[in-house]
């Protein structure tokens, strides 16, 4: 299983001909025919609420699988790879992505946002509702889509507050399980914010990946190098080097793919040296050159 990003919340945006911001809303689509739709498991760089009211769904996170067959809302966030695929012809309901951008501000993290389904790698992150509890949910989309399509000065504070009411409820609904959230969890997270603070990589003029290698992170999180690595096994299922490395081959390869810049180019960005040694690192991770990627998926 592949556990690199593969899906950027600006892919996602541009799939569906939306503006690239750092907060999207939409109305869940609801299927009208009866073949199956299936999205391949991989991890996102997102955070997603969403909220089922109607159809059949088979999720897979990790290794695990659920099937949705009754009113439910469940959590998706970029430590967990996770699939889905339909199983009656129609589904509805809602559902809210977000990123980091959005949802922290000044660096600050909220206490619902710690505390919420959001962040667990450990249980299923899908909580069944009830019918009062559907309504409630339903209510606070319905009030999130009106707010998105209308102009306000004040808009992307509306739907915040709406979006900390979503995990504020989630936390109430599920009966407050996710309150003491395990430190592990929680030291994964600061992980992946960390690395992922360093990418998108846009410019040819932005300085090196700053933090590369497993110590630099354990540095950055006041840890020993060791425990952090234990915790990352324990939670993610690879070490802090697998992570990295699957990271920053995301990247390259997204690089090689998108833009123009030339292998020592994109070498220097990434915080290689020597572009030779980019070229045995992804060949290494890939089994190819970055030249011979980039020609194969041009």
């Amino acid at each position: 299983m592949n556990n690199t990003f593969s899906e950027s919340a600006a892919d996602y945006f541009a799939k569906y001909k939306n503006d690239i911001s750092p907060f999207a809303q939409f109305r869940v689509e609801t299927i009208n025919d009866t073949e199956a739709v299936y999205v391949p498991q991989y991890r996102r760089d997102f955070y997603k609420v969403t909220l089922i009211t109607k159809g059949k769904i088979l999720l897979r996170f990790g290794n695990d699988e659920i099937l949705i067959d009754k009113p439910a809302v469940y959590f998706v966030n970029p430590l967990i790879p996770y699939s889905y695929q339909t199983i009656s012809a129609r589904q509805s309901g809602y559902f809210c992505l977000f990123t980091n951008d959005f949802f922290l501000k000044d660096e600050s993290v909220p206490d619902c946002f710690l505390h919420s389904p959001l962040l667990d790698v450990n249980l299923f992150p899908v909580i069944f509702l009830n019918k009062e509890q559907v309504n409630l949910f339903s209510t606070i989309f319905k009030r999130m889509v009106d707010e998105a399509a209308r102009f306000y000065k004040f808009q992307k504070d509306l739907l915040l507050s709406y979006t900390h009411i979503l995990l504020h409820e989630a936390i109430k609904v599920s009966g407050e399980k996710y309150l003491n959230i395990d430190t592990n969890s929680r030291t994964a997270y600061q992980f992946i914010q960390l690395l992922e603070s360093q990418f998108p990589i846009l410019s040819k003029k932005e300085n090196s990946v700053r933090l590369k290698k497993p110590k630099d992170f354990a540095n950055e999180m006041f840890l020993h190098v060791n425990h952090l690595n234990f915790v990352l096994k324990q939670t993610l299922g690879k070490s802090t080097e697998e992570i990295i490395s699957g990271r920053l081959i995301s990247e390259s390869q997204k690089l090689l793919t998108k833009t123009n810049w030339t292998i020592e180019e994109i070498a220097n960005v990434l915080g290689f040296f020597y572009s030779s040694y980019f070229v045995r690192f992804f060949k290494k991770h890939t089994g190819t050159t970055p030249l011979s990627y980039r020609q194969s998926n041009a």
